[in-house]
């Protein structure tokens, strides 16, 4: 699959590239400055050996993600991408004691289940993927 087909026209992968970029950029920024702490790959909501992610952990057979946790001082940053192009991702997120979600930094095809807590059932949509911001409990 090409981008620009054989006659130089678009094709569908063009418009999903196109359509990453527009996120990558924001997110991008969004992490500049901020140090990779840990990094972690779940299949069927399983962590797979040599991955860490202490504080936002996805459950569910339906978890194929790729968990990154930032820090700057004491906040932390936690992108979740789903890691299947052709498969929604279905999963919770547990956040550990003493951490709360302070806000959705950015998105793409990523929605809380319910609408209303960061923290709870995610779908995130073929390729989709999002920035939480995390910080203490007062």
């Amino acid at each position: 699959n090409a981008m620009i087909d054989m006659e130089g026209n678009p094709t569908e992968l063009y418009e999903y590239v196109r359509e990453a970029n527009l996120y990558l950029r924001p997110a991008g920024s969004g992490l500049i400055g901020w140090d990779n702490e840990f990094i972690a790959r779940y299949e069927k909501g399983e962590m797979l050996p040599g991955g860490s992610s202490p504080i936002a952990k996805p459950t569910g057979n339906e978890a194929h993600l790729i968990v990154g946790t930032f820090t700057r001082g004491h906040k932390r940053r936690v992108v979740i991408s789903n890691s299947r192009c052709e498969t929604i991702a279905k999963f919770s997120l547990n956040i550990s004691p003493g951490w709360q979600v302070d806000a959705i930094v950015t998105s793409m095809d990523a929605t809380p289940s319910n609408n209303q807590e960061p923290g709870g059932d995610w779908i995130l949509e073929a390729g989709g993927s999002v920035i939480l911001e995390l910080k203490p409990k007062s």
